[in-house]
C-alpha cells in the first residue's frame, strides 16, 4: 500500500523529435487518497488520472517480484516507485533503448509505430528479452519431453506457442533443471 508523498511512474515509449522511439519512466507524487463506495480505494497524483489503489498496489507488488528474478518487467501500467523499483526500471530503459529490437512484447507484436496491434493486450504488457524467449523455448522443449509429448511436435513449435504454454502453465523461465517459477501476469 502506498502513501501520500510516494512516487508512481508508468514506463511508456515516446516519440522524439526526430521521429525515432525510446522507452522514457514517466512518474507522478501521490497528493491525495479517497476510498469511496463507488470507486474504492484511489490514489491522485500530479500527472496520472485517478488510480485504482489496488491495480497500483498489484503492479507494485508484480514489478518487485520482476526485480528479484530480473526476467520481465511491466509496461504502460502504473507502480509504486521504490529503492527497488525505480532502479530497475531505469536499468531497463537504458537497456531497452540501446537495444530496441531485444525488448519484446510476450502478448503482442508491435507495428512499426510502436503501437500494439491486439488493443486488448495493448494496456498491459511484460516485456521479454530474444534471449529469454529462446531460453524458454528450449525450457518447454524439456519439459514437453518430460512428459511424453511427440517429438517432431516438440521440435517445431513456435516461438507464440512457447509463450502462451509458458503463461497458461504460470511458468516464468529460468534454469530449468532448478525448478519453475511462477509468471506474474495481470489476468
Amino acid at each position: 500500500m502506498l502513501n501520500v508523498g510516494d512516487k508512481v511512474g508508468m514506463l511508456r515509449k515516446v516519440k522524439k523529435v526526430d521521429e525515432s522511439e525510446e522507452w522514457t519512466l514517466l512518474t507522478g507524487k501521490i497528493n491525495k487518497i479517497t476510498n469511496t463506495k463507488k470507486y474504492g480505494r484511489r490514489y491522485f497524483t500530479n500527472i496520472f488520472y485517478p488510480l485504482d489503489a489496488d491495480s497500483v498496489d498489484l503492479n507494485t507488488e508484480d514489478m518487485e517480484e520482476a526485480v528479484k528474478g530480473k526476467t520481465y518487467i511491466l509496461t504502460k501500467e502504473v507502480f509504486g516507485l521504490n529503492d527497488d523499483t525505480r532502479p530497475y526500471a531505469e536499468q531497463w530503459i537504458e537497456w531497452a533503448n540501446k537495444n530496441p529490437n531485444k525488448a519484446v512484447s510476450i502478448f503482442c507484436d508491435f507495428m512499426e509505430s510502436g503501437v500494439c496491434q491486439d488493443e486488448m493486450m495493448s494496456k498491459w504488457q511484460i516485456i521479454y528479452t530474444t534471449d529469454q524467449i529462446k531460453e524458454a523455448k528450449h525450457n518447454v522443449q524439456k519439459y514437453m519431453r518430460k512428459h511424453g509429448s511427440d517429438e517432431d511436435f516438440i521440435e517445431n513449435i513456435s516461438d507464440d506457442f512457447v509463450m502462451g504454454f509458458m503463461i497458461s502453465q504460470g511458468m516464468a523461465w529460468s534454469d530449468y533443471d532448478n525448478g519453475i517459477r511462477p509468471c506474474y501476469h495481470n489476468n
